[in-house]
């Protein structure tokens, strides 16, 4: 088999989210990894270490509050 004949899935959509007017109060881990250009396995160790910026688990998901991570970078 060729590779140019196997089937290729289209990149998913964004999933459409009605609150878009709701400003931003939380990043996941691999949102801010993106956005700080780190791996997410760097935050992980971090959480570890108790080092690095604050999180919250809510319902065994870690996130990271906005305005906290928003502030380190205007300081």
């Amino acid at each position: 088999m060729a590779l140019s004949s196997i089937p290729v899935k289209p990149p998913a959509r964004a999933a459409s989210n009605p609150n878009t007017d709701r400003p931003i109060r939380h990043l996941n881990q691999i949102d801010l990894s993106r956005r700080w250009s780190i791996s997410p396995r760097t935050l992980e160790r971090w959480r570890w270490l108790k080092a690095g910026p604050r999180y919250l688990k809510i319902g065994g998901r870690v996130v990271y509050p906005f305005l906290p991570i928003l502030l380190i970078f205007t300081r």
